[in-house]
C-alpha cells in the first residue's frame, strides 16, 4: 500500500467514525498530521537504532562514548 492510499484510508476512517468533530478539523487535515506523526516517528526511531549502531532492537546496552560522538542525519532516510 502507498503511502498516499494508507493516508487517505486514515482520512476515511477519521470521517467514519467522526473523530473530526472533537477538534473541529476537517478529516483530510488530521489524516496528513497523523501520517506525518508516524512519518516522524520512523526518522526519529531510524535515527535512534544509527545512533546505537544496530539494526532494530538488537543492541541491549548504550553505546560507548565514542559511538556517541558521530552525528545522526536524522533527515538521511527521508524520500523527497
Amino acid at each position: 500500500m502507498g503511502s498516499e492510499d494508507f493516508r487517505k484510508e486514515l482520512e476515511t476512517l477519521i470521517n467514519r467514525h467522526s473523530r473530526e468533530s472533537g477538534s473541529d478539523t476537517p478529516d483530510f487535515v488530521l489524516a496528513d498530521f497523523l501520517h506525518d506523526c508516524l512519518r516522524s516517528f520512523d526518522l526519529a526511531t531510524n535515527a535512534r537504532d544509527r545512533w546505537y549502531g544496530r539494526g532494530r532492537f538488537q543492541r541491549t546496552h548504550p553505546p560507548d562514548r565514542d559511538e556517541r560522538a558521530q552525528p545522526v542525519d536524522l533527515l538521511a532516510d527521508l524520500e523527497v
